[in-house]
């Protein structure tokens, strides 16, 4: 699990997390999902151009968070032709942002866990508490920044939450 992070908007955390992401499923010997958790904001599926609304989103995994199965789980995740990449998309609408909360995305990687060999999830910006589980639950973290001032500050002020969530 390789949630990608940025110390402020604009730095090319998606970019990199789609990136990562459809290498490791071009990959014929790996499986390889992304997981769009920028809930409000999220643009991953723009990146990769995977458009039409028939997929289900997070937000309807939520929703039946009880009947969650691998079947079910199969069936949200939009098909990136080219890389052969899987991609569960963030909520198509705003106002869904709420229903989503720890426990669901919990279910979720750990779901996902069982069908693929890698998973990148592109995070918010705003840590919010469904960034901070996967981070949590991360094999490895990679956060991208920018040579200029408020990015570095932001970097120290991201390693000093990310260590004390350690503890």
């Amino acid at each position: 699990l390789f949630p990608v992070t940025g110390s402020r908007g604009g730095v090319g955390t998606t970019t990199l997390a789609v990136n990562l992401a459809a290498t490791l499923a071009a990959d014929p010997a790996s499986a390889a999902a992304l997981i769009d958790l920028d809930l409000a904001l999220g643009d991953a599926d723009i990146a990769l151009e995977v458009n039409g609304f028939e997929n289900i989103s997070i937000a309807d995994l939520a929703r039946n968070i009880e009947r969650l199965d691998m079947n079910f789980l199969r069936r949200a995740m939009a098909k990136h032709d080219a890389s052969g990449l899987s991609i569960l998309r963030h909520p198509l609408e705003l106002a869904e942002v709420g229903l989503i909360h720890e426990g669901h995305v919990e279910r979720v990687l750990n779901l996902l866990k069982i069908s693929y060999t890698h998973l990148v999830v592109d995070l918010s910006k705003s840590l919010l508490p469904t960034d901070l589980l996967a981070l949590r639950m991360a094999d490895a973290i990679l956060l991208v920044t920018q040579l200029e001032l408020s990015s570095l500050r932001n970097v120290v002020r991201l390693l000093h939450c990310l260590s004390a969530e350690d503890n």
